[in-house]
């Protein structure tokens, strides 16, 4: 089940086209509800890290998260 109201934006931030619905009445990604704490917060680290620009600084995020999620 596609959620409507998301859209997607290509690398200059312009709309594109929504994917074609797919017959499957299986439950995948796209029927999760994203109003979850977890989505959100995993929304919110990618559009924050994908903006990040400094490789080095990309790298210590991630060897941070990794070190916290083991904790």
């Amino acid at each position: 089940m596609a959620n409507d109201k998301l859209w997607l934006a290509s690398a200059d931030g312009t709309q594109r086209p929504q994917p074609a619905e797919r017959g499957s009445s299986e439950p995948d990604c796209a029927g999760a509800d994203l109003a979850e704490p977890a989505s959100v917060e995993g929304l919110r680290l990618m559009r924050a890290f994908f903006r990040i620009s400094d490789p080095s600084r990309r790298a210590r995020l991630v060897e941070e998260a990794e070190r916290m999620s083991h904790a």
